[in-house]
């Protein structure tokens, strides 16, 4: 288990080299869910539901083409990005599983469909190598496992 500054400090020192680094990265987060259940107009029932999601993918990813400038945010050190006082975590995405969990249980999306916000954007354009470019909060970050050493960073 690291802190959240000592695990942001070790990813920066290793994104140093500039070399791909794959990584697969954990996510969890609190789901906001609508007053109503779409379907039926109900209210939504008390409920905590939370989004944990795994990506595979590496670090220190560039684009295709250049490292054009960024629609949104800047970048930091290496594998960050910030905008509007927030922290994202940079990579090129492969593959996301992603779980949801109602009150801390495993629950299939088809559940809790009739009360989750719209479905999220649709699939972003991969490069030849089947990765996309993506950001992630870096508040959400669980977990970071480094593929090719077999580290395990646990956020406290």
């Amino acid at each position: 288990m690291v802190e959240r500054d000592e695990l942001k400090d070790r990813l920066v020192r290793e994104c140093e080299s500039g070399d791909l680094i794959r990584v697969r990265v954990t996510t969890l987060k609190a789901v906001k869910l609508l007053k109503k259940n779409r379907e039926t107009g109900a209210p939504t029932p008390a409920m905590k539901v939370e989004k944990a999601s795994t990506v595979e993918g590496v670090l220190n990813y560039q684009v295709p083409g250049g490292a054009g400038p960024r629609k949104w945010g800047e970048h930091l050190d290496a594998p960050f990005v910030g905008h509007k006082g927030k922290l994202y975590l940079h990579l090129g995405e492969r593959d996301t599983v992603t779980r949801y969990l109602r009150d801390g249980v495993e629950t299939p999306r088809a559940e809790l469909d009739a009360w989750l916000p719209g479905k999220g954007k649709a699939d972003q354009e991969r490069d030849g190598e089947g990765f996309a470019s993506r950001d992630l909060t870096w508040d959400d970050v669980t977990r970071v496992e480094v593929l090719d050493t077999g580290e395990v960073l646990e956020v406290r």
